[in-house]
């Protein structure tokens, strides 16, 4: 190719050399289309009238032979004295040409192969006398213009700054026009001035808002767990959860301290008189000591007793015996309202009410484990959104691409009837919140929790006035689970499972778990999840790639 397409590809490659030097040092001036001797030098970098690189490119539609190189490196060498020489190729190099090329690289780098020395033949004292280079590229004014603009955000970027593909692309076009109107008029210009060029009209494409990388949040997409950021997870199941384990460790704190002070009760110890205000009160061990009901000794059921052993031992690892449930003289008799009256001193009393309290921490355990088996084997996952830079981020917009044959999803409407096959254990699991407890992300010191929203539901209403209805606690359950496990999801042409998460805001080096918790049926492992965010402070969208075990 020749002409102004000829022009238009050495100037692609000047602009190229150019932004590569701007980071060496000892030049100061730019001249496309040099006026040399021989006229063989397109693009000189100059220490003032010192020749310190002569680049020439050459562009064809045929091949270029070994001996067309050789060539064109004596004319280059015999035009101008300089510290380096480039050649650079728009076109395809035939076989011997390449083998030329890569030969002229290893013999810099100290390799020695034989290939490499038949191709030289000679040629190593040219290149212990002068530093060449040969660059051969297609003629493809696209990737030519794409080499420029990478070139230019490698070299902006090691400036500090950070703009978006659409800005480079334009600044690249401005700086192709101007460097050839420098080429036709023949023209330098000095080193400063073309730096200063470069972020000059950078700044007019940014709007006279050109931003450092300091001035751009940096956000990612990490998992969680055990107080680590991490980008490659084992999913989580239920049992993982932090609600659910603080649930359990408090639960079974409560049991343990019932456990304790139920032991360390003396039931033959006499009451000690309290005293109130300088007033002494003692325990009256029979409250009706004129009913002529007989008070009978106190005894627990066989059976009672033998499920509270079982259960302490399983959910709390406590091995009971039958000295557990020894409450002394304590006896009962009815009251006038047909309750139980206990009559005995008050540390019997408080050992027969915490055998209750027990009994209900017992209850509460036996209730979590039959909310979690219905969430056996599901897969969970804790992403984050971080903010690495150093500027408030507002509007950030996430969304996760997942190959949907990886994937699998809950039924929730299976998982209620599950949960909620009888009226008083589904009452009791509302009534307790214990779907909120659980699922609700925790907060700790690394990251935050923004909030999954309030949301007014109509069914309590409904479970007000229709008190004794199972189909309503299911639909009780079946709401609470949406509001706190379930997203929407569309599907892409490809078969990616798309899920999209919007976040308010993001303060430098915060990170806030999603709303909910990414919660699948089954995801297969290895699975790679693609990501990306948008927000109003980045330069532009941020991509990058999560992993699953």
């Amino acid at each position: 190719m020749g002409g102004q397409a000829g022009i238009r590809g050495y100037v692609y490659q000047g602009i190229v050399a150019i932004i590569k030097a701007l980071g060496k040092n000892g030049w100061n001036k730019i001249s496309v289309e040099y006026n040399s001797p021989l006229d063989k030098v397109d693009i000189a970098l100059l220490d003032d009238d010192v020749i310190i690189e002569a680049i020439q490119v050459k562009s064809s539609i045929n091949l270029f032979s070994r001996e067309n190189i050789i060539k064109w490196i004596e004319d280059l060498l015999a035009d101008v004295p300089a510290s380096q020489y480039e050649l650079i190729l728009l076109g395809t190099p035939d076989e011997n040409a390449n083998i030329f090329i890569n030969s002229v690289g290893q013999y810099y780098k100290g390799e020695n192969t034989q290939k490499m020395k038949n191709s030289l033949n000679g040629y190593e004292a040219i290149l212990d006398t002068n530093k060449i280079m040969i660059r051969s590229l297609p003629f493809d004014q696209d990737i030519l213009l794409a080499q420029v603009r990478d070139m230019l955000n490698e070299y902006i970027d090691k400036k500090g700054f950070a703009v978006k593909q659409s800005v480079l692309a334009r600044l690249a076009e401005m700086i192709l026009g101007a460097d050839l109107l420098l080429a036709t008029a023949g023209q330098s210009i000095s080193r400063e001035h073309y730096d200063k060029r470069i972020f000059d009209w950078l700044n007019l494409s940014c709007g006279q808002q050109l931003k450092n990388d300091n001035q751009f949040s940096s956000i990612e997409a990490v998992f969680y767990s055990k107080g680590k950021f991490l980008n490659k997870i084992k999913p989580l199941g239920i049992i993982d959860l932090q609600g659910y384990i603080q649930l359990k460790q408090n639960n079974d704190r409560k049991a343990k301290t019932v456990i304790d002070e139920m032991i360390q009760i003396d039931v033959n110890a006499q009451d000690q008189p309290i005293i109130i205000n300088g007033e002494e009160y003692i325990n009256v061990k029979d409250p009706m000591p004129q009913s002529k009901t007989e008070a009978q000794e106190y005894v627990v059921d066989s059976k009672l007793k033998e499920n509270i052993i079982t259960y302490v031992n399983v959910l709390f690892g406590i091995c009971l015996d039958e000295s557990f449930f020894d409450f002394g003289s304590l006896k009962k008799k009815k009251g006038l309202n047909g309750i139980d009256v206990l009559v005995g001193t008050d540390k019997q009393k408080r050992k027969e009410r915490l055998m209750w309290d027990l009994i209900k921490r017992i209850s509460e355990a036996l209730e979590y484990e039959n909310y979690i088996s219905a969430f056996q084997d599901i897969k969970i996952l804790p992403v984050v959104l971080r903010n690495n830079g150093r500027i408030n981020d507002k509007k950030i917009m996430l969304t996760l691409k997942i190959p949907a044959k990886s994937v699998s999803f809950l039924d929730l409407n299976m998982v209620v009837n599950t949960l909620c096959s009888q009226f008083e254990m589904a009452k009791e699991l509302n009534d307790d919140n214990i779907t909120e407890l659980i699922w609700t992300p925790t907060e700790d010191e690394n990251i935050g929790w923004e909030g999954n929203g309030g949301f007014y539901s109509m069914i309590d209403a409904k479970r007000y006035f229709n008190s004794q209805s199972l189909a309503i606690e299911k639909e009780k359950m079946l709401e609470e689970l949406k509001h706190q496990i379930e997203y929407e999801k569309i599907y892409d042409a490809n078969d990616n499972v798309i899920i999209k998460w919007e976040m308010d805001g993001l303060r430098p080096e915060e990170a806030l778990m999603l709303s909910k918790y990414l919660v699948f049926k089954d995801i297969k492992e290895n699975t790679v999840i693609d990501y990306s965010i948008m927000s109003q402070e980045a330069s532009g969208k941020i991509e990058g790639k999560l992993f699953v075990d």
